[in-house]
């Protein structure tokens, strides 16, 4: 595993008590595992790629092999042929590798969704508790300015609906 997915898997853990930066670090480090994976998928195809234009050559030279000798050849025995290629072998052997890392950034690509809904969460389950205590430390009282404000919008807002109701009826 890199350098870059190591410090990556170490910074999905959420401190609760640094929300705030867990929030505004989440975008950066979404980007970087999504980079990643891109990164790792476009190898993967471009390995994919190189097997399958080796094998067509290696094929092609098994079969012209044959009709060389005068042999007749079965598709099973050119597969074999194939498989048993160095070449092809070789490429194969990578290509599983670059499947294995590619399916590793994905995973991790995963992982920071569920992070990014997890930090959701929690930002909820904190504005409630701070709720909850401004509430029952102000006995009903609004506790921020925000509250202030939409209450102030809301009333606009009734005031807007009594208006056009009256102006409706002349």
């Amino acid at each position: 595993m890199s350098k870059v997915m190591d410090r990556l898997r170490g910074s999905l853990a959420i401190d609760r008590d640094a929300i705030g930066e867990c929030l505004i670090e989440q975008p950066q480090l979404y980007y970087d595992v999504a980079s990643g994976h891109a990164e790792s998928a476009a190898r993967r195809d471009a390995l994919k790629l190189e097997t399958e234009e080796v094998q067509a050559g290696v094929d092609q030279r098994i079969r012209a092999d044959a009709a060389n000798r005068g042999d007749k050849i079965t598709e099973a025995a050119i597969q074999q042929l194939l498989r048993l290629d160095t070449s092809v072998a070789d490429l194969a052997r990578r290509g599983l590798a670059a499947r294995e890392e590619s399916d590793r950034w994905a995973a991790l690509k995963e992982a920071y969704q569920q992070r990014s809904f997890m930090l959701r969460e929690l930002v909820a389950l904190h504005v409630s508790e701070r709720h909850d205590v401004a509430m029952s430390n102000g006995a009903g009282q609004r506790s921020t300015a925000a509250d202030a404000v939409a209450g102030h919008n809301m009333r606009a807002t009734a005031d807007a609906r009594k208006q056009f109701r009256v102006r409706g009826k002349a």
